[in-house]
């Protein structure tokens, strides 16, 4: 494995799962004044930084601008949300022009210029950030779909890398799924546990960056990144066979996205071990 002469990759998966459980119930314990202050999201900047640093080794002192530098950028992603979950009644215009002005940096620091189909990214980057955001109504109950969009696109990120022999984004790939499923089971066993601009930024900021450095790397992955993307459209499925289906509509909303989810990670999966093959052809 290249994660560590030390560990291998599933211990460290089950490390990071643990520990994420462990910081998200301590953030949850601190007392919060206002009931809008969602911070226990932070767990997975922390334990994704760490996790990063362990994969990638420490950032310089100095960041340069390459794709290499997920880790600094994933600390920023930790402050700027915490700073947006601290002041809940910030205009949603100021939100939405600190997102935008987030991406954008990101994608010019990561491949440290502009190109061509930078504007393509930024239109994911934005398209991530309102399906995160979004949260469907099924039973007459509000359902957070933002854990489980990270989760089950880092899988895919992570088999994705795996085809092509990228190791070093199978493994942040693979480690941000095990930290986010952290996270989710902790949000299911106390309710205090929210979603805020935390794990959007941290969570979905992650899925960003191993993005840019997949298609930096291998351009041709871009088919199988854009199928991989339809993860971000399941929830109207869900509400579309919910009405039409009455087994949809009983069986728990997280298998509904599981067998859902498996078709375009699945997809885009065999479109990626095609393309590796033709390339090696």
């Amino acid at each position: 494995m290249t994660s560590s002469h030390t560990f291998s990759l599933i211990e460290l998966l089950t490390i990071v799962f643990l520990l994420t459980i462990v910081i998200t119930f301590i953030f949850s314990a601190i007392p919060q004044s206002n009931k809008n202050i969602k911070i226990s999201g932070v767990s997975i900047g922390i334990v994704f930084s760490w996790f990063g640093t362990f994969i990638l080794g420490t950032p310089d002192l100095v960041p340069k601008f390459n794709s290499n530098e997920i880790i600094t950028l994933s600390v920023s992603f930790l402050f700027l949300g915490l700073f947006l979950d601290l002041n809940p009644k910030l205009n949603k215009l100021f939100i939405w022009i600190v997102l935008i002005l987030a991406g954008m940096i990101t994608i010019i620091w990561m491949l440290n210029e502009v190109k061509f189909y930078s504007i393509f990214i930024l239109i994911g980057w934005i398209t991530l950030q309102i399906k995160l955001q979004r949260e469907p109504i099924q039973n007459n109950k509000t359902i957070s779909t933002a854990e489980l969009i990270i989760v089950f696109s880092a899988i895919g990120l992570g088999l994705i890398a795996w085809t092509n022999n990228l190791l070093v984004d199978r493994d942040l790939a693979f480690g941000l799924s095990s930290i986010c499923s952290a996270f989710y089971l902790c949000s299911k066993i106390r309710p205090n546990i929210l979603n805020g601009f935390s794990i959007i930024l941290i969570g979905g900021g992650a899925v960003f960056m191993i993005i840019i450095r997949l298609i930096e790397q291998y351009p041709s992955l871009t088919p199988s990144i854009i199928l991989l993307g339809f993860i971000l459209f399941i929830d109207r499925n869900i509400i579309y066979l919910s009405k039409k289906y009455r087994i949809c509509s009983t069986m728990p909303y997280l298998i509904n996205f599981t067998i859902l989810a498996s078709i375009p990670i699945a997809l885009s999966f065999l479109t990626a071990k095609i393309t590796s093959e033709l390339t090696i052809g």
